[in-house]
C-alpha cells in the first residue's frame, strides 16, 4: 500500500446529518474520482481497513457495498477489493 493510499485509509469525521457508512462511501468516492485511489488500486483487507478508519467492520462493508453497486470498485473473493473506476480521458 502506497503512502497516498495510507492517507485515504484514516479516520474521518462525518457530517452530523449523515450516517457513518454514507460519509465513508463519500470519502472513498471522492478519493477514487480525484485519482487519489487510481484504477486497480487494492484496498487493504476489510479488517485492516476498518481498523485504520476506526469504524466497525459492518460499517466498512456497507460503504464498500455502496461503491460496488455504483461501479467504482469490485470485490474479488479471496483476492480483495479493487478500484475499477477510470476517469474519462481528455481528447
Amino acid at each position: 500500500m502506497t503512502s497516498t493510499t495510507g492517507q485515504v485509509f484514516r479516520p474521518i469525521t462525518p457530517s452530523p446529518r449523515s450516517y457513518l457508512h454514507e460519509a465513508l462511501a463519500e470519502h472513498f468516492r471522492q478519493a477514487i474520482r480525484s485519482g487519489e485511489l487510481p484504477y486497480d488500486t487494492a484496498f487493504p483487507s476489510e479488517r485492516k481497513a476498518a481498523e485504520m478508519m476506526r469504524v466497525s467492520l459492518g460499517t466498512y462493508r456497507r460503504a464498500v457495498k455502496t461503491l460496488t453497486q455504483e461501479g467504482l470498485v469490485t470485490a474479488v473473493q479471496s483476492k480483495g477489493t479493487f478500484v475499477v473506476y477510470q476517469p474519462p480521458q481528455p481528447r
